[in-house]
C-alpha cells in the first residue's frame, strides 16, 4: 500500500521550521505556569517517556526535538530547557514550571546536528539537513534516480523487462562520472593555507582542477595558470551523489542505452536508436546547464552594427 506524504508532499513549514528545523515562541508578560506552544512543523514531537525531558533519564536520547529559552534572544545566551514538560497529540508543547516573563522559547529538532541554539558549538551549528535543504531543490540524488529508473522503465510489457538494482548503479554512477567530465557544473571550491613544507591533502574526490589563485596580502587574488576545464568524477559520496534536474532524462537515457547495449537478444537497431536519443538528451542538458538567457543577449548586442543570422 502506498504511503501518503504529509499534505500530498507540499512543503507547509515556513523558512525557519524548513531550513533550521525550529520554531520560535514568546513567553507571556505574567511569567505564569502551564504555558502551552502549538508547534506546527510537517513532524510530529516525540518523547522518549513521560519524564525524558531530562537529560539524565534513558529514554532522553529517543526525543526528536529539544527546548531552548532565552532572556534576550542573542545567540550565546541560549540554555535547553530541562524543567518538566508535556506533549500531546505531536504538537503541543506545556511547560509545567514558569519559563520567565517575555521569554524566548525555540522548540529545535533534533534531527539537526545539534541544532544552533544550545552554548556549545556543536550545538549551533544547522547540522547537515540545513545542508541538504539549501541550494538542494534544483539537485535529485542519484539514489533517487535509481529508484525512478526502475519504476518507470523495467518491469513486465516495459522498455527492460528485467534488470539487476546493482546494473542500474553501475550504469548510473557510470553516466554521473561521464557527465561530470564535460556537462556538469562543477560547484565545489576550497581556500587552503599552504604550509611549510609546501604539501597538501586534496579532497577526496579531487580528479582536475577548473581555477587555481594564490592571495596576497592585501587581498588580492591572482590566478595561476595554465587552467583547465575538470575538478571531479561525481561520486565521492556515492548513491548520495547528486544530480542536477535539468540532467536527470540525460542520465536516464543514459542508463537505458548502456543495458541494451551489454544485453543479449537486442537489436542492433534498438540499441542505435537509444544512442541517439542518448546523444539528443545530453545536448539538451548542456544547453539547458549554460543558462544562456536571450534578454542578455540583446543587452549585449543593442546598438552594435551587425546582425546574427540563425
Amino acid at each position: 500500500m502506498a504511503i501518503q506524504p504529509p499534505n500530498n508532499g507540499l512543503i507547509t513549514e515556513n523558512a525557519q521550521q524548513y531550513y533550521q528545523g525550529s520554531q520560535s515562541f514568546r513567553g507571556d508578560a505574567g511569567n505564569t505556569t502551564g504555558q502551552s506552544f502549538v508547534t506546527s512543523f510537517d513532524t510530529d514531537l516525540y518523547l522518549g517517556s513521560t519524564t525524558s525531558w531530562s537529560p539524565t533519564d534513558p529514554s532522553y536520547a529517543l526525543n526528536n526535538f529539544k527546548i531552548y529559552t532565552s532572556a534576550s534572544g542573542l545567540a550565546g545566551t541560549w540554555t535547553e530547557w530541562v524543567t518538566a514538560f508535556t506533549v500531546t497529540g505531536g504538537k503541543t508543547i506545556t511547560l509545567t514550571a514558569a519559563p520567565g516573563a517575555n521569554q524566548y522559547i525555540v522548540v529545535q529538532l533534533s534531527i539537526l546536528t545539534g541544532g544552533k541554539y544550545g552554548t556549545t558549538e556543536a550545538e549551533k551549528i544547522y547540522g547537515e539537513t540545513v545542508e541538504d535543504n539549501y541550494g538542494s531543490y534544483e539537485y535529485t540524488k542519484l539514489h533517487d534516480v535509481i529508484d525512478n529508473f526502475l519504476i518507470a522503465y523495467v518491469g513486465a510489457g516495459k522498455l527492460i523487462p528485467s534488470v539487476k538494482r546493482t546494473d542500474v548503479i553501475f550504469h548510473a554512477k557510470r553516466g554521473l562520472q561521464e557527465f561530470s567530465y564535460d556537462t556538469l557544473k562543477s560547484i565545489k571550491s576550497a581556500e587552503l593555507t599552504i604550509p611549510a613544507g609546501l604539501t597538501l591533502v586534496l579532497p577526496q574526490d579531487f580528479v582536475n582542477y577548473v581555477k587555481m589563485s594564490w592571495i596576497d596580502g592585501l587581498g588580492v587574488k591572482h590566478p595561476i595558470y595554465p587552467t583547465n576545464n575538470l575538478i571531479s568524477d561525481g561520486n565521492a559520496y556515492d548513491l548520495d551523489a547528486r544530480i542536477p534536474k535539468l540532467a536527470e532524462e540525460a542520465l536516464y537515457a543514459h542508463i537505458i542505452h548502456a543495458i541494451l547495449s551489454v544485453s543479449s537478444g537486442v537489436q542492433e537497431y534498438v540499441v542505435r536508436r537509444f544512442k541517439q536519443e542518448r546523444s539528443a538528451k545530453l545536448r539538451n542538458a548542456k544547453i539547458r546547464l549554460s543558462n544562456i538567457k536571450l534578454d542578455q543577449i540583446v543587452q549585449v548586442m543593442r546598438g552594435k552594427s551587425k546582425w546574427l543570422k540563425f
